[in-house]
């Protein structure tokens, strides 16, 4: 039997896994971000329970699917902005 070998089709998402439909990894790209806002005040965001998850889910993605990129976190208006980078392509 021969097989036909499929180059570049993106791997499916985890259909167990919420925190995987949850946040958009799979369609960004190095340099995109997204800001996690908390769901109450500032003084408050150490305690985020959605800012962690989000940094997580994030970094388990990447591990993953993506291993040569990085997870980046600051604190933004609040809440807190996730970036993907890709080393390998920095400064070209």
């Amino acid at each position: 039997m021969d097989y036909h070998i499929a180059k570049n089709i993106p791997l499916p998402l985890h259909k167990g896994s919420h925190t995987m439909l949850k946040y958009p990894w799979p369609v960004m790209d190095p340099g995109d971000s997204i800001l996690i806002e908390p769901p109450f005040t500032e003084s408050d965001a150490r305690k985020c329970p959605s800012q962690i998850s989000a940094s997580m889910s994030a970094k388990r993605w990447v591990k993953l699917y993506r291993p040569e990129w990085n997870i980046l976190c600051a604190r933004e208006d609040g809440g807190i902005r996730i970036w993907i980078e890709d080393p390998t392509t920095e400064g070209a």
